[in-house]
């Protein structure tokens, strides 16, 4: 006896059946699958956060600055100076949803310290300018923030439009769909869409300035 064939009409159908369940799922796991990658972030700057602290710590409570992490007489930068406390480094390329997951490099750095409370611009290294237990707000104010994958992303700072030169977006702005975490001095991870991270007249506004 012959086994009876699928028709065109029922194999159509049980496409089109098909299409709609995965036009169901689909959104549903990515939007899990974006939500995975936050929780991974989030933990990557809580372990950033452990050597940031034991730092200060041992240094009097000074914050450092990007290429000033004082250790043992000299100053090195930021990777190096979190691998004193840490086994390894990588927790600083770690972010899921970056370009630059899994690349090693001075450009290629997942997170940025904030560029108010550790004073990039100071070239070369100079010495500390501020102490972590002097900052009123330690709830309110970014150490660490998603970076912006290229250059110069040890750093981190908002986009201040009446300022020449500040319109562009120092941070990971577009990281985990527009709203990327972020490390507070008392160490506490938020997330907050980008906008509400810009400054409006200076830096001394809302997330960065103590």
């Amino acid at each position: 006896m012959r086994k009876k064939a699928f028709t065109l009409v029922e194999l159509l159908v049980v496409i089109s059946i098909i299409s709609i369940l995965a036009g169901l799922l689909l959104p549903a796991l990515s939007k899990a699958l974006n939500q995975a990658r936050r929780v991974a972030c989030i933990s990557n700057l809580k372990q950033i956060d452990i050597p940031f602290k034991e730092y200060t710590e041992e240094n009097n409570y000074w914050i450092p600055n990007i290429w000033g992490w004082y250790k043992t007489g000299s100053s090195t930068y930021l990777a190096n100076g979190i691998g004193y406390y840490l086994d390894s480094t990588n927790v600083l390329y770690a972010c899921p949803s970056s370009p630059s997951y899994g690349k090693f490099g001075t450009s290629t750095v997942t997170y940025g310290l904030n560029d108010r409370i550790g004073h990039v611009y100071t070239w070369p290294p100079g010495p500390p300018v501020r102490r972590i237990n002097t900052i009123k707000e330690p709830a309110r104010i970014i150490s660490f923030i998603d970076a912006k994958t290229g250059s110069d992303t040890w750093a981190a700072r908002p986009r201040i439009p009446s300022w020449p030169g500040y319109g562009s977006r120092l941070f990971g702005w577009n990281r985990h769909e527009e709203e990327p975490n972020f490390l507070c001095i008392d160490g506490h991870v938020e997330d907050l869409p980008y906008d509400m991270l810009d400054a409006k007249t200076s830096y001394c506004e809302d997330r960065w300035c103590p």
